[in-house]
C-alpha cells in the first residue's frame, strides 16, 4: 500500500502552479486551526528575527497597488488589517522579474515587517544566494544573520517547506491536534521534492561540470579493473556488459561464486531515508540461471547496519580531496570486506 498522500497523488492533474496548491493547502490549515496559525506566526518571525504580536490572517494572491500588479503568493494581516508579511512559495520555479524586489518595494511602502520565501531544503542555499543579488541591485541590504536581511527597515529571510511542516506536526502532537489535512501536504510536498524538475543554472553547463560527472563512469570503471588484479577473488565480467541507465551507470562482475552489481545510482543517492552516497553495490548468487538472493545472502544482509542498506543494496563510500588511485583503493578494499563478510556467513 503507498504511504503517500491523495493530495500527492492527485498532483499532476491539478491546474496552475505547483506553488498555488501548496500555499492555498498552507493557507487553508492556519485558517481553520489558530495552534497551527500560531505556531506558523512565530516560526516565520524567529526567522525574520522580530517579534510578532497578536494573532495574524493569511490570504492568498493579494494584488498590490503597483503597475506591476505584484502577487505574493501569501499575505499575513495583524489584527488591525495591516499588511505586514509577504510568504512566497517555491518549489522548482525561477524566480520571476518581481522577486523580491518588487515584494520588497511594497512592504517598505506599507511599512511591513518581512519577506519570507518558503523553499525544499535542496533549494535554499541557492535561491537564498539569487535573492541576495537581485536585492543588492536596487537596495543597501544590511545582513541580520546567515539567512536574514534588513532592506530599510523590511525584513528578508527564507525557510523550508521541512522546517514549517515538521514544526506544524509537533505542534500539533504536543497539542492533541488531528493531522489528517497536515499530512496531505506533507505527502504533497515531499512528492515535488522527489519529482520535480530543478531549473538549470549556467554552471550546469559548464565543462567542469562535464568532467565531474564522467568521473562516476571513470572510477567505477577503475575499481572493476583493481579487483582483477587481486587474484585470489578470482573476477570476471565475461558476458557482463557495462551498462548506462537513467538514473546512473552498473558494472557487474562475478567473483568466486558470488555475482556482484556495482551501481552509481541517483534513486538511492536522494533518497533521504538511506546513506548520502552515489554508490552501491548488491551481492547475490547465479539461481537458475538469475541472479538472486538465497538464504546465505539474506543472513549476510542482516549484520549490515540497516542505515548502510538501502534494500537488497549495500552503501559504498568515496573519499573527497584524494586522487582517483586513492579512492579506487578505497572503494576496493570496502567491496572486499563485504566479499569476506558473505563468504563467512
Amino acid at each position: 500500500m503507498s504511504d503517500t498522500s491523495l493530495l500527492a497523488q492527485l498532483y499532476p492533474y491539478f491546474k496552475g502552479s505547483q506553488e498555488d496548491v501548496a500555499t492555498a493547502s498552507l493557507q487553508y490549515l492556519l485558517s481553520e486551526n489558530e495552534i497551527f496559525n500560531e505556531a506558523f506566526t512565530r516560526l516565520i518571525f524567529e526567522k525574520l528575527q522580530l517579534e510578532s504580536f497578536g494573532k495574524y490572517q493569511y490570504r492568498c494572491q493579494v494584488s498590490g497597488k503597483s503597475e506591476e500588479k505584484e502577487r505574493p503568493d501569501m499575505s499575513g494581516y495583524n489584527e488591525l488589517g495591516d499588511e505586514k508579511v509577504l510568504c512566497e512559495s517555491k518549489f522548482y520555479a525561477s524566480l520571476t522579474s518581481n522577486q523580491p524586489n518588487t515584494y520588497l518595494k511594497r512592504l517598505i511602502e506599507e511599512k511591513g515587517s518581512g519577506l519570507i520565501f518558503i523553499c525544499p531544503k535542496l533549494r535554499l542555499s541557492s535561491l537564498w544566494t539569487e535573492m541576495l543579488e537581485r536585492a543588492k541591485s536596487e537596495f543597501s541590504i544590511k545582513e541580520i544573520s546567515e539567512k536574514c536581511v534588513d532592506v530599510y527597515g523590511v525584513r528578508m529571510s527564507i525557510i523550508t517547506w521541512t522546517e514549517i511542516l515538521d514544526n506544524l506536526s509537533d505542534v500539533a502532537l504536543n497539542n492533541n491536534v488531528d493531522q489528517m489535512d497536515l499530512k496531505q501536504l506533507k505527502g504533497y510536498c515531499e512528492k515535488l521534492d522527489s519529482e520535480a524538475f530543478i531549473p538549470f543554472d549556467e554552471t550546469d553547463f559548464s565543462i567542469e561540470n562535464a568532467v565531474k560527472m564522467e568521473r562516476h563512469v571513470w572510477l567505477l570503471d577503475e575499481v572493476v579493473t583493481a579487483l582483477k588484479k587481486e587474484k585470489v577473488l578470482y573476477i570476471s565480467t565475461a558476458h557482463l556488459n557495462a551498462t548506462p541507465q537513467r538514473t546512473g551507470y552498473s558494472r557487474y562482475f562475478k567473483a568466486k561464486d558470488w555475482c556482484v552489481s556495482l551501481i552509481m545510482d541517483t534513486t538511492k543517492w536522494k533518497n533521504p531515508h538511506s546513506s548520502i552516497t552515489p554508490y552501491w553495490i548488491k551481492i547475490c548468487k547465479q539461481i537458475d540461471g538469475k541472479w538472486q538472493m538465497d538464504e546465505q545472502c539474506k543472513k549476510a544482509l542482516l549484520r549490515i547496519p540497516e542505515k548502510e542498506k538501502d534494500g537488497e543494496y549495500i552503501a559504498i563510500y568515496a573519499p573527497c580531496y584524494v586522487t582517483l588511485e586513492e579512492a579506487v583503493l578505497c572503494i576496493k578494499e570496502q567491496i572486499k570486506r563485504y566479499l569476506e563478510l558473505f563468504e563467512t556467513t
